[in-house]
């Protein structure tokens, strides 16, 4: 039963170091991240300063910079500009 438990510990501590859209230290669910040239949403986050990286990783795409709109339950959605 140790051996399990250690085995499934391992296996989500792995999970999350691996994930570049895992902006918090640990969590079963990382950012997700869907836009096009004009805007951007990144779901599961606190607040917009959480998904600022990620929104501006994902502006500078298209020679843009993120500009935070509005939050939406747990995803927040930015402007490409």
């Amino acid at each position: 039963m140790k051996k399990l438990f250690f085995v499934c510990s391992t296996c989500i501590l792995l999970t999350a170091c691996g994930n570049p859209n895992q902006v918090y230290g640990l969590g079963l669910v990382p950012q997700s991240v869907t836009g096009d040239e004009n805007g951007v949403s990144v779901f599961n986050v606190w607040d917009a300063g959480a998904a600022q990286p990620l929104a501006s990783r994902h502006c500078r795409e298209y020679d843009k910079e993120a500009i935070f709109q509005r939050m939406q339950a747990i995803s927040a959605v930015f402007t490409c500009e």
